[in-house]
């Protein structure tokens, strides 16, 4: 006889580890939603984490999550995933206020702030004003805004308010050392690019930046290289999904000399033609000793590849280097593919020695 089973619900409270998460899919309302928050909050003295998903949060219910993180000094983490019960943006604003004055009024010191997957749009960021402004952000070291539709009024607000927060631990002589950002799919095109870039290039304390999907041209470019040229500290850098424009690679790549901690770039789906990977080189050649994956996939190349290997074979810590999705010719790229395979190998045995 078939039946259903019902999908449990996890624990809303880890005490080793001092961490809160709910998720609407296993609540029948946003009243029970803000319930089962409020009394993990209170039945974790000291939380760390707090961990919210779905569609749960109405504003009153956020003004109460408000009330009780008011004495949970202890946050350092926050990840909203998916929050909102309501479409308005009054209403959004209204929530984000609420949630952030509790965080404020606790005194918290964060140092991770995860806003992802929510269609926040530009106008409902000023809700984060407040939250962004405090000092609770001057320990901020990871901010991602993922999917939000921030757009470029977004991008410009949000870099305001970060800026201001800045500058407020300049004059404290505790300057904001904010080393990841992720800012994908959020439509900022050029013109929020180029806000951004302002504030990034204040920072210089990036190891991590992920700009894919933001429509970025040549324009945004000619910003964001001052930017990333300011952020010697680089690891990874991800600009999947943006057309870059001929010259904009070009910025991109003198960038290189400066990055020399640099890890991991991903340019996937960035239009990059044969003479791109050519000027990537060249670029490393001399540039980026500690370089271990590169990807170019879906793009417009059709050769140049082998130029590009002969320089990863000098990288002590090569581990990829992926061509999928291009125009080479299929006997080729099996040789460029084998090649790389070899390589992988045997950087790998060296490791290993």
């Amino acid at each position: 006889m078939a039946f259903m089973m019902r999908a449990i619900a996890p624990k809303a409270v880890d005490q080793e580890a001092k961490i809160v998460r709910i998720d609407f899919k296993f609540c029948v309302s946003s009243a029970q939603f803000a319930a089962k928050t409020i009394r993990a909050i209170h039945e974790c003295p000291g939380m760390k984490t707090l961990h919210l998903e779905g569609e749960g949060v109405d504003v009153v219910g956020a003004k109460a999550i408000g009330r009780a993180l008011e004495n949970q000094s202890s946050l350092e983490n926050v990840i909203w995933r998916r929050i909102f019960n309501t479409i308005y943006d009054k209403e959004r604003i209204e929530i984000l206020t609420y949630m952030g004055k509790g965080i404020i009024r606790a005194n918290a010191k964060l140092v991770k702030f995860k806003m992802v997957d929510t269609a926040l749009g530009p106008i409902a960021v000023v809700g984060l004003q407040d939250l962004f402004e405090s000092p609770c952000c001057l320990t901020l070291q990871e901010l991602s805004l993922s999917n939000n539709c921030l757009g470029y009024i977004g991008a410009q607000l949000i870099s305001g308010y970060i800026w201001n927060c800045f500058e407020k631990g300049l004059e404290v002589e505790k300057p904001m050392k904010l080393e990841i950002l992720e800012y994908s799919n959020n439509q900022l095109g050029d013109k929020g690019v180029s806000f951004l870039s302002k504030l990034l290039e204040k920072l210089e304390s990036l190891i991590s930046i992920d700009l894919s999907k933001n429509r970025i041209g040549f324009d945004g470019m000619v910003d964001l290289s001052v930017a990333i040229y300011s952020n010697p500290l680089l690891v990874r850098l991800v600009l999947d999904d943006n057309r870059l424009s001929e010259f904009g690679v070009i910025l991109l790549f003198r960038c290189l000399q400066s990055l020399q901690n640099l890890q991991t770039l991903s340019l996937r789906r960035c239009f990059l033609i044969s003479e791109d990977v050519r000027l990537l080189a060249a670029s490393l050649e001399k540039n980026c000793p500690n370089v271990r994956r590169i990807d170019l996939s879906f793009n417009d190349i059709e050769e140049g590849f082998d130029a590009l290997i002969d320089v990863m074979e000098k990288k002590m810590f090569f581990e990829d280097l992926d061509i999928s999705y291009n125009h080479v010719c299929p006997k080729v790229e099996g040789a460029l593919r084998s090649r790389i395979l070899r390589l992988k190998k045997i950087k790998s045995m060296n490791e290993k020695k």
